[in-house]
């Protein structure tokens, strides 16, 4: 008997009660020399217009973390927007050109359930989805989220 195959059905089950959950993305580029971060910020500068018109991508930046490193973060309304996007060709190439630019390139992906309060001092042109206060944590989180901790 395989109980870890319940164990994530039983996860993903749970996910799809609570709706669709916000999506956090953190890419960490690892440059080989520090110069290559004005191309890098470039590159990121040209994906704009398509990140611009992306549906469901919520906020988005580009970070610097030193002279030889860099990230990107972006919240989505949900994963599926989040992968529509990933598979836009002008990403793909964005990424493919970045490669020999790079030591190492890492993604993390996070679910959120809640954010805090002044996430929406965040300017931006995208309006957060409908979110409500949790009742019995400082943060907000989606109403069906709401109706299952209240």
């Amino acid at each position: 008997m395989n109980l870890a195959g319940a164990d994530v059905r039983m996860q993903r089950s749970d996910r799809e009660e609570q709706g669709p959950a916000m999506m956090c993305v953190t890419t960490r580029f690892q440059l080989k020399h520090f110069w290559q971060l004005v191309p890098m910020y470039v590159a990121y500068r040209r994906l704009r217009r398509d990140l611009d018109e992306a549906p469901g991508l919520i906020r988005q930046a580009f970070l610097i973390q030193g002279a030889h490193a860099c990230c990107t973060l972006s919240i989505w309304e949900s994963e599926k927007a989040l992968l529509k996007f990933a598979n836009r060709p002008t990403h793909i190439h964005v990424l493919r050109r970045a490669q020999p630019m790079c030591r190492a390139i890492w993604s993390a992906y996070w679910r959120l359930d809640g954010i805090s309060r002044s996430a929406s001092d965040w300017p931006g042109e995208a309006a957060w989805p409908d979110l409500w206060p949790h009742p019995a944590f400082n943060r907000l989180i989606p109403p069906v989220q709401a109706e299952v901790a209240g």
